[in-house]
């Protein structure tokens, strides 16, 4: 066990970490149509699809990226089939191009199904819902999550108990249709020993033709994190292991459970664990191949204000990752995040946090150069939307400037200032990437309504300048600094 720490925590401790371009946030929608438990994934062209629920109205509203704002949300399940939505635990969402499926769970869930819909332009309409565990006649189901196969055919993981609600399971329904019909579900946590964590939802994750299920196991009130493994996308299970080395014993539930990436042989668990007599995230590598836990650790440091974390979420592109999770620091809850640019490199120990005040749950997702961050938002009853630009390396700044509007800048080259000559909203945050990949950021100024912003302490040499307004609409051009 000292061994497995010690790895992770020079996993932690010594990566590589590059500085981020965020937006400012911008409410994906009115609190008219609620904010629970936001999901994000993204089109074929990297932009953002997000999913969410409503109590009140027993909704799943999702909205898209329409280029310079989000589209007005709408509902994908009929007035028939009511949606069980919750601030940890609600609809689940996943993408394949421009091919998205979410799922939800039609409440009250004792008597009720799983339910998938399907949409093959990105988000712009959608198909009516289908039945997921159309086999299932004697048991009750719970917490969908969803991912694609390679040839974008949907796979579903669900939490499945008997008719009184006991011996909770977690099963694997499959499509090769693309989402119109799903093959009997196949028991994935036959491996961990005694029921799952009745109340903790679930993650499953497809890469290389290979299927994973992380979920909560419950053994005598034992309840650590176990990834069971499909060689062959969710026909069959063949091995699970424990993905976590707390041994967290706990009576009452905790209603939170684990994410999980993929990058090479390596699948990375994030989870909250209690083991440490503090609610706290943590992650965990395994090897895929040989199926083994190779660390496990907290994901960060201590301080005396920090009380407790959770619901932790990760998101990969190429080597780049992040980790989104909440926490309760100084009587304030806040949405923090992690990014490193190789995860072969670890994290480093610090962190941004991006949202303080009344938060909760949030997600995350990547594309090249770009990391799209959702979360509730109880203060202002809004889902919210932030957008992080990142460059490690000169080649990715092309990945940046495509996601950005191309604007002229004055005087260029320039020396002790510049502004744009375009007409741009009121810009909120700038920052300037040197050719080596370095992000340097710089606080804009107005003078007498015109933008205004200083080169004070910045070295000579060309710089791609990134803006970003109110709205989240990011704008990019080449300075050259004298």
């Amino acid at each position: 066990m000292k061994r497995l720490l010690t790895l992770a925590f020079l996993l932690l401790s010594f990566g590589a970490f590059s500085q981020v371009f965020w937006t400012p946030a911008v409410a994906v929608s009115t609190n008219a149509f609620g904010n629970l438990h936001p999901r994000v994934t993204l089109d074929k062209n990297g932009n953002p699809l997000i999913l969410w629920g409503n109590s009140g109205s027993n909704k799943a509203y999702f909205s898209r990226w329409a280029g310079s704002s989000f589209t007005s949300p709408v509902a994908l399940n009929p007035a028939t089939i009511p949606v069980f939505a919750a601030s940890w635990a609600g609809p689940d969402i996943a993408s394949h191009g421009d091919t998205v499926y979410a799922v939800y769970k039609h409440t009250p869930e004792d008597t009720n199904h799983i339910y998938i819909t399907r949409s093959v332009d990105g988000g712009q309409n959608f198909a009516a819902p289908v039945r997921v565990d159309g086999f299932v006649l004697d048991s009750n189901t719970r917490f969908p999550t969803v991912t694609t196969d390679a040839t974008g055919n949907p796979i579903v993981a669900f939490m499945k108990f008997d008719t009184m609600f006991m011996n909770a399971k977690w099963v694997v329904a499959k499509s090769t249709d693309m989402g119109n019909t799903f093959s009997p579900d196949i028991l994935a946590s036959g491996y961990s020993g005694g029921n799952v964590c009745d109340c903790c939802p679930g993650h499953i994750l497809s890469v290389n033709n290979k299927a994973m299920v992380s979920y909560r196991n419950n053994l005598s009130n034992i309840r650590t994190i176990w990834t069971a493994f499909s060689p062959n996308n969710g026909i069959s299970f063949s091995n699970g292991i424990q993905a976590d080395a707390t041994n967290w014993m706990v009576m009452a539930c905790p209603s939170s459970g684990p994410d999980a990436i993929q990058v090479g042989d390596s699948m990375y668990t994030v989870f909250m664990s209690g083991g440490g007599g503090t609610n706290r995230v943590y992650m965990s590598k395994s090897v895929v191949s040989t199926q083994q836990l190779a660390s496990s650790a907290r994901l960060t440091g201590d301080n005396w204000a920090l009380t407790a974390q959770n619901y932790p979420r990760a998101a990969s592109t190429g080597n780049a990752a992040t980790i989104v999770w909440k926490e309760n620091a100084n009587s304030t809850t806040r949405i923090c995040l992690k990014f490193t640019d190789s995860l072969q490199r670890g994290f480093s120990l610090s962190y941004d946090t991006l949202a303080s005040g009344t938060v909760e749950n949030a997600d995350v997702a990547m594309s090249p150069g770009v990391i799209h961050l959702v979360y509730q938002d109880d203060n202002s009853g809004n889902v919210m939307y932030r957008r992080g630009i990142y460059s490690t390396a000169p080649g990715s700044v092309q990945n940046i400037t495509s996601c950005s509007k191309a604007i002229k800048i004055f005087p260029n080259p320039a020396h002790t200032y510049f502004t744009s000559t375009d007409d741009i909203g009121q810009v909120a945050a700038c920052t300037l990437i040197d050719n080596n990949g370095k992000s340097i950021n710089i606080n804009p100024a107005y003078t007498n309504g015109k933008l205004n912003i200083p080169l004070s302490g910045i070295a000579m040499g060309t710089y791609t300048v990134l803006l970003a307004d109110h709205t989240g609409q990011t704008y990019s051009s080449k300075l050259i600094v004298e």
